[in-house]
């Protein structure tokens, strides 16, 4: 269970990387943020 939470927290990260790269509007950010919260809810469930 931990490796998998590790790897969720890697792919927030990997989500956070692109959306600097990209310049991503806050609202965006927080949406990206909030759909990878819920599928590691829904994955650990």
């Amino acid at each position: 269970m931990s490796l998998l939470l590790l790897f969720l927290l890697q792919l927030l990260l990997l989500v956070v990387e692109i959306g600097m790269m990209m310049k991503m509007s806050g609202t965006a950010m927080s949406v990206a943020v909030a759909m990878v919260f819920w599928f590691s809810l829904f994955i650990s469930f």
